[in-house]
């Protein structure tokens, strides 16, 4: 919007207002991220195919991650906490808590109150010592994932 006359929009934007016009109450610090609001128009199938290819790195990361920490492994005894696939592979209890909840979401865990089990896909594909595994496809790809990540240097 640099060089555009005042209230000038580019596209895709519809509208763009600072947060005060909003009707927010009270202060707010300022942030580039807080303080402007876009109203988008409806994005066309070629914006909705671009943006799901560009998150695909967070299905990536989600899978290698399960893989190199053996969660589905550490769960194919039945239900466990978060907690206690944390102390068993050595993270975090609430990385390992966000890990869970993003597999939730791909169909690869699933909740009962506080314990998590594997899904048939997950037990079938992520479990180390399954016929079917792809465990260690999976830590190959991390290998070439990482080095992905410096693609445009």
């Amino acid at each position: 919007m640099v060089g555009e006359p005042r209230g000038a929009v580019s596209p895709p934007c519809r509208s763009i207002r600072p947060y005060h016009e909003r009707g927010a109450s009270g202060p707010r610090e300022p942030s580039s991220q807080a303080n402007w609001r876009c109203t988008m128009a409806p994005a066309p199938e070629a914006h909705r195919r671009l943006i799901a290819l560009a998150q695909g790195y967070q299905t990536a990361a989600l899978l290698i991650a399960y893989a190199e920490l053996g969660i589905a492994d550490q769960l194919t005894g039945g239900p466990r906490t978060a907690a206690e696939i944390a102390q068993a592979v050595g993270a975090e209890p609430a990385a390992v808590a966000r890990l869970l909840a993003a597999a939730e979401a791909l169909g690869l865990a699933a909740r009962s109150g506080d314990a998590w089990q594997n899904t048939p896909l997950s037990e079938e594909t992520l479990v180390s010592d399954s016929p079917r595994s792809l465990v260690n496809f999976l830590r190959h790809q991390g290998a070439f994932y990482r080095r992905w990540s410096w693609l445009a240097e």
